[in-house]
């Protein structure tokens, strides 16, 4: 399957996961992730305005990738911030929660992708 961004409606979303300010996201229509044999469960291109966050929160029965397109900004893994920019790619940790936080003057723009785990 192919989604066109220029397709996809946008929609503001505030508060992602109880973090701060909010982001634009664009995610394919409803229903067409759900292909037979897949796992991914969301896919979306988002961009969090500076300043903005995505709150800690954790993933016991399924995984998320963030893979950040453009801006700054700090990951929360296993109990550690860590700085991220453009070509980073994050996995989910078992062992902690996860957060995503833009510090640059700019949109953090990435891709999540949430698929679950393997039965």
């Amino acid at each position: 399957m192919i989604w066109k961004l220029s397709a996809l409606t946008p929609t503001w979303r505030e508060g992602l996961q109880k973090g701060n300010g909010g982001a634009w996201c664009f995610y394919p229509p409803a229903g067409e992730l759900k292909s037979p044999g897949s796992r991914v469960r969301m896919m979306g291109r988002l961009a969090l305005d500076p300043g903005a966050s995505i709150g800690p929160h954790m993933h016991t029965e399924n995984e998320e990738v963030y893979i950040i397109l453009s801006g700054s900004g700090r990951y929360l893994d296993g109990g550690e911030y860590h700085d991220v920019g453009p070509g980073d790619v994050t996995l989910t940790s078992p062992e902690g929660p996860h957060a995503l936080e833009n510090t640059g003057t700019e949109p953090l723009v990435f891709v999540a992708l949430f698929a679950e785990k393997e039965s």
